[in-house]
């Protein structure tokens, strides 16, 4: 059986793939762009869902990024195939709605879009419980206030605030959790623009060091760079950084803070620096 996932909440959708997997006694077995060249791995969608270690869940990640031929043999080899596989085919972040496997699956398509505020903090308070804890629903508003509505941010810091105490409290967050990391990934964007490759890593170092995840520093730079790629394309339509906080498509403080950064780089630059961060895990 073949399902598609795609939105922003990449936590959830890799939450439903655990689970699926759990539910079928699968193993997951992950392709990425990488493993595509110029046609599909013989094992991709293998002889059926029997692996040499048993059932086996394929999750495709990314796969409306693929050249279009590429996504047309993988439906066409899913499809003759039918239900002897079990697979996932999985569009982390926005998808592109152009994408052959998007206008083919769209309607069978599982969303999982970003919560609003109070979705996260209300997750929170559930997912505290879950961890055998808990933490005031003020606690919770204060964390979504300070670092959005990202899932693997604010579980990286429930897990720190649950080792400290179960009881987590107002006071405890505003005395332990450290300011936003966006400023680190500042630092990182300046050196990447000036290919300062030492200073790029040195900054992934120390946002590792301060407990945040792999995923959360993928997700930080994942907006970062849609944003900029956002501002550029504005850019080269000759609109000021004035005009483009103007038509209110993005929060005034977000222009301002990446319109310098976006004149650095060209949109080639930054849509291929998009495609290489969400292909990676």
């Amino acid at each position: 059986m073949v399902r598609y996932f795609c939105g922003e909440d990449t936590y959830r959708a890799r939450e439903a793939v655990a689970q699926l997997a759990e539910k079928e006694g699968a193993n997951v077995r992950w392709f990425d762009r990488q493993d595509f060249s110029e046609q599909l791995p013989a094992d991709v969608v293998g002889q059926g869902s029997k692996g040499l270690f048993g059932q086996e869940l394929v999750v495709v990640r990314d796969v409306s990024v693929l050249p279009k031929g590429l996504q047309e043999d993988l439906l066409s080899a899913l499809e003759s195939i039918g239900r002897s596989v079990s697979c996932v085919l999985w569009d982390r972040g926005k998808v592109d709605r152009r994408s052959v496997v998007y206008k083919e699956l769209k309607a069978q398509a599982r969303q999982f879009n970003l919560p609003s505020s109070r979705e996260a903090w209300a997750w929170l308070v559930s997912e505290a419980k879950t961890r055998g804890g808990g933490i005031d629903e003020a606690a919770a508003r204060l964390l979504v206030e300070w670092l959005g509505v990202d899932r693997w941010r604010l579980s990286s810091e429930l897990n720190k605030l649950l080792l400290v105490s179960d009881r987590i409290d107002e006071a405890m967050v505003r005395r332990l959790v450290p300011p936003t990391a966006s400023a680190e990934i500042f630092t990182m964007l300046d050196a990447l623009a000036r290919g300062q490759r030492k200073l790029v890593m040195n900054s992934v170092e120390a946002l590792l060091a301060a407990g945040d995840s792999e995923f959360y520093i993928l997700s930080m730079l994942a907006y970062q760079f849609r944003t900029l790629l956002s501002i550029r394309l504005e850019i080269d339509r000759g609109r000021t950084q004035s005009e483009i906080i103007k038509q209110g498509k993005l929060k005034p403080y977000s222009v301002q803070k990446n319109y310098p950064h976006a004149r650095r780089f060209s949109r080639e630059y930054l849509r291929e620096a998009l495609t290489r961060i969400l292909v990676t895990d």
